[in-house]
C-alpha cells in the first residue's frame, strides 16, 4: 500500500496537460508557435546591431552608468537614454526590453540592488517560513511559488513585461 501513496496526485496533472494540448489545437496556438521558432533561423545580424535587444541594452548600460546611484527618475526610460542613443538608428524604444536595465538606469544602482535583493528575500523566505514539515499539503504551493517567483526574475532579464501605470 506504501506503493500506492502518491498516485491520486498525478490525476490534475494529466487533466491539465490534457487540456493544455487541447486548448492549444483548439486556438491553432502550435501553429503560430511554430511560425515564431522558424522566423529565429532568419534573424538578421546588421539589424539587430541597430535596433534589438543588444542595442537597447547597450545604451540602458551606458545610460544607467551616467545616471549613477539614483538613476534618471521612475518613467524616464524613453526620454533618458536618448542622449546615448546612435542618432542613424530608427525607432524609439520606450522600454529598455529587460526589467533590469529599465530599473537600473530609472532607480539607478540603489533601485537595482534593491530589487535583486527583494527577489533573493523572497525566494528564501518562501523556502524557509512554508513549514512542509507540518503542513504537508504546503508543499506543492511552496514548488509552484518558488518557480513562479524564478520563472519571472529570469524572464524579466531579457524582457520587460509588467507595465504598471501610474496613478
Amino acid at each position: 500500500n506504501h506503493g500506492n501513496k502518491g498516485r491520486g496526485n498525478w490525476i490534475p496533472v494529466l487533466i491539465l496537460l490534457l487540456t493544455s494540448i487541447g486548448c492549444m489545437l483548439a486556438f491553432q496556438v502550435d501553429d503560430d508557435s511554430l511560425k515564431r521558432l522558424e522566423s529565429l533561423g532568419e534573424l538578421d545580424l546588421e539589424l539587430e546591431a541597430i535596433k534589438g535587444r543588444s542595442y537597447v541594452w547597450s545604451m540602458a548600460w551606458t545610460a544607467m552608468t551616467y545616471y549613477g546611484l539614483l538613476g534618471s527618475g521612475l518613467g524616464t526610460f524613453h526620454f533618458a537614454y536618448l542622449p546615448f542613443q546612435n542618432p542613424s538608428s530608427p525607432g524609439w524604444f520606450y522600454h529598455a526590453e529587460s526589467l533590469y536595465a529599465q530599473c537600473g538606469v530609472e532607480l539607478g544602482y540603489l533601485g537595482l540592488a534593491v530589487l535583486i535583493v527583494a527577489i533573493i528575500v523572497s525566494f528564501l523566505t518562501l523556502q524557509k517560513r512554508v513549514p512542509t514539515e507540518t503542513w504537508k499539503s504546503a508543499y506543492p504551493a511552496k514548488i509552484a511559488g518558488a518557480y513562479l517567483l524564478l520563472s519571472q526574475a529570469s524572464h524579466s532579464a531579457v524582457d520587460f513585461a509588467v507595465i504598471f501605470p501610474a496613478l
